[in-house]
């Protein structure tokens, strides 16, 4: 499926971005992966600074 391109909350040219409502049908023992990339780019937690990844 095609994403929309924008974050979660964002404005841009000062208007409401509205994400695209999709739908799929499932079938019985699907499986549904969810996943983002921007997590760690997200502020947060105690300090509110990004959360980053942590090199192994």
């Amino acid at each position: 499926m095609k994403a929309d391109k924008f974050p979660v909350g964002a404005f841009v040219d000062e208007q409401v971005q509205s994400f695209t409502s999709k739908q799929i049908q499932l079938q019985k023992n699907d499986l549904v992966y969810l996943f983002s990339d921007g997590f760690a780019d997200q502020f947060g937690g105690d300090k509110g600074k990004k959360f980053k990844y942590k090199t192994t």
